[in-house]
């Protein structure tokens, strides 16, 4: 079953508070040639927090009215891209005091021949308030039940084998224009044999190269797909007839370093649409 990107799952227990949480980082972790990587963990709250990690194999896509999902049931390219039987995390499982951080190494072993290509999967950092211990409340307070939340934060994970590379082509186009909503669903191939992270612009032109629309955002394409953008319009009029929209990528991101990233060379998509 295809789930929903899990950012905060809170799970109900009794005692404790729900006030905690930890941050992790960087926003994405990179194997290095000798199979070795790391995040932090930190604790932000001000109580001990108690904190497990797991690794699930998945990747992002969308849902046809273009929300974005996690997909963690694609048994096929699990055989094929997965890093779950090859990594291990240490520690896999601690207690964070308030204000304080753990470095999490991860030690990636392949299990036999891999072919060239990027590996990954999700690492799941699970965290809860610590649990007291029996006897460690007031019996002075009286009984009480108390909502806790155990949060799961999921960051990616990649390990490159071997020569690697990544690349875009746009092949369809569609617009849909109504009210004041413009719609954009584009359809693309991803090539070489690593997925394409980096940025995408999206520009909407008048006959003589004015831009009447621009949207920049981060993309994250793991395999052949469809995306869709919606724009709201708001007072701005878009006048009936013929446009172009031009789609560029690039394999930049703000929040990872270049040095990480696969690299692609700069790719733009232009097309013509007609407004009526």
């Amino acid at each position: 079953m295809k789930t929903y990107i899990p950012v905060l799952i809170g799970v109900l227990l009794f005692s404790g508070t729900s006030k905690a949480q930890v941050g992790i980082a960087p926003a994405a972790v990179f194997i290095n040639g000798r199979g070795v990587g790391s995040t932090t963990i930190m604790n932000t709250g001000t109580v001990a927090m108690e904190v497990g990690i797991s690794f699930q194999f998945g990747y992002p896509d969308e849902l046809p009215d273009g929300r974005l999902m996690m997909v963690y049931d694609d048994s096929v390219r699990k055989m094929k891209y997965a890093l779950d039987g090859m990594i291990k995390a240490y520690p896999k499982s601690f207690t964070i005091p308030p204000g304080g951080k753990q470095v999490v190494r991860m030690q990636v072993r392949p299990t036999g021949a891999t072919e060239p290509g990027v590996y990954f999967t999700r690492v799941k950092v699970s965290s809860q308030p610590q649990v007291a211990e029996i006897g460690e409340n007031d019996p002075s307070e009286g009984l009480a039940t108390q909502i806790t939340m155990r949060f799961e934060q999921v960051v990616a994970a990649f390990y490159k084998s071997g020569s690697v590379n990544t690349g875009i082509e746009v092949t369809k186009l569609r617009s849909t224009f109504f009210e004041n909503q413009f719609q954009l669903e584009y359809e693309f191939n991803r090539t070489g044999n690593a997925p394409f992270l980096g940025s995408m612009v999206t520009e909407v032109l008048k006959a003589n190269d004015e831009v009447v629309l621009r949207y920049s955002r981060p993309v994250a394409l793991y395999f052949d797909g469809c995306r869709k953008l919606g724009f709201q319009l708001g007072d701005k009029k878009m006048e009936s007839g013929t446009y172009s929209v031009r789609l560029s990528f690039t394999t930049e991101r703000s929040d990872i370093d270049p040095a990480e990233i696969v690299a692609a060379h700069p790719y733009t998509f232009k097309e013509s649409i007609v407004i009526h």
